[in-house]
């Protein structure tokens, strides 16, 4: 288990969230719809239990992505972030061991904020998910 797979799945993940218009596993701003995700990885823990024995947590940061402009407006564009948050939330906390891969992932915490892009506002979510494997080195 590493970043390679765990990236892949968490992908798979994301696109089947019908919440999300699109996912992506890699920052950037050339969405195909809103509200889309993007993650990359973002931490590596590597804590010592014994001489053969590690447990990592592999950390990833999801940024959900969500276009305030016309046609949808401020207020709609906050409630549909708000919706895929909770969608995106609900499936990895519905998931604690992402389908036996992992041994526990924490739980995800969040925080918000604005972009420009272009002459637009974007309103975004940075999720951020650890996923915790006991490791035999």
């Amino acid at each position: 288990m590493g970043f390679m797979s765990l990236s892949n799945d968490l992908k798979t993940r994301l696109q089947a969230i019908p919440q999300l218009k699109a996912a992506y596993a890699y920052h950037h701003t050339d969405f195909s719809g809103f509200p889309a995700a993007t993650f990359e990885a973002g931490s590596l823990e590597n804590e010592f239990i014994s001489s053969t024995d590690n447990t990592r947590g592999y950390g990833f940061n999801i940024v959900i992505h969500q276009s305030l402009e016309k046609p949808i407006g401020r207020e709609k564009g906050i409630e549909n972030l708000y919706i895929a948050i909770d969608a995106v939330v609900a499936a990895l906390d519905g998931d604690y061991n992402f389908l036996g891969v992992t041994d526990i992932n924490d739980p995800v915490k969040a925080t918000l904020g604005e972009y420009q892009l272009g002459a637009g506002t974007v309103k975004y979510a940075v999720l951020n998910l650890v996923l915790r494997k006991e490791e035999l080195v």
